[in-house]
């Protein structure tokens, strides 16, 4: 009941900026947020004075490097963000604060989500922004704690419908049902780009087995991607056999492999690089469940081989944190490796010996338009809470924010992240481009325990693949119909919380 009152509380209080929202200014490239003939601020904001107002971000410790950057580190990211931050403050006198959750160990992915619920749940939220992890935040929906991006938040509404660059269209469409979107994506949130899935390879190793000419005679792989060529046929056929045994009994962890494959959100990814959505949704009408074709089924027992086979180490079960997968290919065992992006800034990989490279996930066949990849469901979305009463300035600095990173930050970031040993790799970065225009998520991602398919350990829908790959028994089509009596009606229940919400009937 307080959190009923308290939203009507909100809507007392939003209804004036609702009627008369506030202008903007055409876009200038002169005036404040310029210099000289350089643009750095490409929104359509104009100019706005918030009397040093605060934009109040809750955020996890161990993230708060996504918004916030040090002025004396030597880290590029620092650098861009501090001075992105200052010259925020300079166009809007405005200021960005972090008011951070602390963990309690790099292993703790609850702390905040429980600050935050506890907050939103008192009335007592402190905080005007959230920044937090897309699977916890995602819990956070349907109690009706956010406000609708699409409806209620100016300036950013407006940008994410138009399919403005700084709002990626295909993260933001997944998360919208019935035209209502309650978490987003722009990029603001740099571990979206970091937790993309990626494959790195080992160029020396590449080159020496011919992996390239081998495929196609092709000189490099990224002429394969560039040909279109790079599929899961290829990879199997290319590394299904790829295997030197270094001399010990058996096969271990000092031998070379073609590929590691990280065996859980690794695995994930796969289903979108192949084009599938476990939920088919166009943001306007009724989302609806997948229909499990015959070509998932093929393209799944062909992971399932590949994870299996004698070229490949598949982690899946194997006791390997990320330092000891990125210490497993920099010293030599894999010629290829899934990982996310945000493995490349570590200094492990930066100081690998051999020069690597970095490729998106394969398409499923080589009918597929574009690459397409998965993201680690620890990268962060944005909230705006209920309790929030200055729209028109979070808005604004929302919008501007993330204008200001697709124009100045994002390339630099990508370069400095495949940097080896101060060389400059152009085309891997060319590489993140086309990983990034080809990022893709699902609404399950948000509601992994509303949609369940089993309740085995991995039986959410949003990690099908996962799933059938490392039981690699289990009949599939028989592994999804036993879901069909329940499924269907639990992902109604979930559309009705979003309708609810939205009506204000919630």
């Amino acid at each position: 009941m307080k959190r009923v009152l308290a939203l009507l509380m909100l809507f007392c209080m939003v209804l004036p900026l609702c009627a008369c929202p506030a202008q903007t200014d055409p876009g200038k490239t002169d005036g404040p947020g310029s210099t000289g003939s350089e643009t750095v601020w490409q929104d359509t904001l104009g100019e706005k004075d918030f009397g040093g107002g605060e934009v109040a971000v809750s955020v996890m410790d161990l993230y708060e490097y996504e918004l916030f950057g040090e002025e004396d580190s030597e880290d590029t990211l620092d650098q861009l963000l501090f001075q992105r931050n200052a010259a925020l403050r300079d166009r809007f006198n405005v200021e960005l604060v972090s008011v951070p959750s602390q963990t309690t160990s790099i292993t703790d992915q609850v702390s905040h989500y429980n600050d935050v619920q506890r907050a939103l749940s008192r009335n007592e939220a402190e905080f005007d922004l959230i920044a937090m992890f897309a699977y916890q935040s995602g819990k956070l929906i349907t109690s009706g704690y956010y406000l609708d991006w699409r409806s209620e938040v100016p300036y950013c509404g407006d940008s994410i419908k138009a399919g403005a660059a700084w709002w990626p269209k295909g993260i933001n469409d997944d998360c919208t049902v019935c035209s209502h979107q309650y978490v987003a994506v722009s990029d603001i949130s740099i571990t979206a780009i970091e937790m993309a899935w990626s494959i790195v390879f080992n160029k020396e190793m590449v080159t020496d087995y011919n992996i390239a000419r081998n495929i196609g005679n092709y000189e490099t792989m990224y002429d394969v991607v560039d040909d279109g060529a790079w599929t899961l046929e290829v990879m199997n056929t290319a590394l299904k056999d790829r295997y030197v045994d270094q001399g010990a009994e058996g096969t271990d962890d000092e031998d070379i492999y073609g590929m590691l494959i990280q065996g859980s959100t690794g695995i994930d990814a796969f289903a979108f690089s192949f084009g599938y959505h476990y939920i088919v949704n166009d943001t306007v009408n009724v989302p609806e469940l997948w229909t499990v074709s015959m070509s998932a089924i093929n393209a799944i027992e062909d992971l399932r081989s590949f994870t299996r086979s004698r070229g490949c180490y598949y982690t899946y079960g194997k006791a390997m944190y990320d330092a000891d997968i990125m210490s497993f290919f920099a010293e030599g065992h894999a010629m290829f490796a899934t990982m996310p992006l945000e493995h490349l800034k570590n200094d492990i990989i930066h100081e690998m010996e051999d020069p690597y490279g970095v490729l998106p996930y394969p398409k499923l066949n080589t009918t597929q338009k574009k690459y397409l990849s998965g993201t680690v469901d620890h990268y962060s979305v944005l909230s705006i809470p209920f309790t929030n009463f200055e729209l028109d300035m979070t808005g604004a600095v929302v919008e501007a924010l993330s204008a200001y990173n697709n124009l100045n930050v994002n390339d630099r970031y990508y370069e400095a992240i495949v940097t080896h040993k101060n060389t400059r790799d152009p085309d891997s970065v060319r590489m993140i481009d086309i990983i990034m225009d080809g990022r893709v998520y699902d609404l399950t991602t948000y509601h992994y325990n509303e949609l369940l398919v089993s309740k085995d350990p991995n039986g959410a829908l949003g990690l099908f693949f996962r799933y059938t790959v490392s039981n690699n028994t289990k009949d599939i089509s028989a592994y999804w119909q036993s879901c069909q009596e329940f499924l269907p009606d639990d992902l109604n229940d979930l559309i009705e919380d979003y309708e609810g919400i939205a009506s204000g009937s919630f």
